[in-house]
């Protein structure tokens, strides 16, 4: 699964967010998700760097579940970041 040159750009421009989602069990899809320009009082806005996904994501895609919980809908996979702090909502301080 490749991002395609308009992905991309838009990625680094900091207009649109890439992510991997599960759409259904064994079904994979990059898609990209507009970022939202106002930040609230106590967000943050981060440049990702680097996702890993762990074994919980590998098993959604594999199986479609893990116990109860059931792939009903799509989901973004990884949550395993390294992240560059950009900007701190009004509220917060480092």
């Amino acid at each position: 699964m490749r991002a395609s040159g308009d992905q991309i750009a838009q990625f680094f421009e900091g207009l649109a967010m890439l992510a991997l989602v599960l759409e259904r069990k064994g079904e994979l899809n990059l898609r990209d998700f507009p970022l939202v320009e106002k930040l609230g009082p106590n967000d943050v806005r981060i440049r990702m760097r680097t996702v890993g996904i762990c074994g919980s994501d590998v098993h959604y895609y594999t199986h479609g579940y893990i116990g109860k919980f059931i792939v009903r809908e799509p989901m973004i996979l990884g949550h395993e970041v390294l992240a560059k702090l950009l900007k701190l909502g009004v509220m917060l301080e480092v």
